[in-house]
């Protein structure tokens, strides 16, 4: 379960949450039903303690472990992370949900095969619950629409005459993958409001 230990340690930055997590991560070297316990217990709270929860979801689709065990782990922590997560908008909101819904559809015969159908019912539920707090969330976003200029102008400028606040100018050089902010394209994405 070295996994845990790899993103406890990258994205956990509350030290007092990072100490108490540590000790029971080390509970799930016990085995058994009270290391399994241990084991979701930690995967939960881990993506409940995460300084920046996209991160940690980016970092868990980064990771190469395939194994069942890290899969389930991998839900429990992913489903705690999601509902915390700050989406922009309500595609991004929407985009979330769709991932997670498809990776658990992925996840849930070998879930089963491995751990039953009480753990398969479990594991379900959670995913479920998470996804009906994604969709909650994505109703309070705003859309994201197109919008085209005549020709290139800063991102301060755009934002200024979308919004009336030009510090929003990165966020639409990030939402838009623009490498420099003084020249975006004539065609970007925005949030409506």
């Amino acid at each position: 379960m070295s996994w845990v230990f790899d993103l406890l340690g990258a994205h956990v930055t509350d030290a007092d949450d990072s100490v108490v997590l540590r000790r029971k991560a080390i509970a799930i070297s016990a085995g058994g039903a009270a290391g399994a316990e241990a084991y979701l217990t930690v995967c939960r709270e881990l993506g409940e303690a995460a300084a920046d929860p996209a991160a940690l979801i980016d970092a868990l689709l980064r990771r190469e472990e395939t194994g069942v065990v890290y899969r389930l782990g991998f839900l429990v922590t992913w489903c705690a992370a999601v509902v915390r997560a700050d989406f922009e908008s309500r595609r991004d909101a929407v985009a979330a949900r769709s991932l997670l819904a498809a990776r658990a559809d992925a996840d849930y015969g070998p879930i089963a095969t491995a751990f039953g159908a009480d753990v398969l019912e479990w594991m379900v539920s959670l995913v479920g619950t998470a996804i009906v707090q994604i969709s909650a969330l994505a109703a309070d976003k705003s859309p994201v629409v197109r919008v085209e200029t005549n020709l290139s102008l800063p991102a301060s400028v755009i934002a200024w005459e979308l919004y009336g606040d030009p510090t929003r100018g990165a966020e639409l050089v990030r939402r838009n993958r623009v490498s420099t902010a003084m020249l975006m394209p004539v065609s970007i994405e925005a949030l409506s409001s």
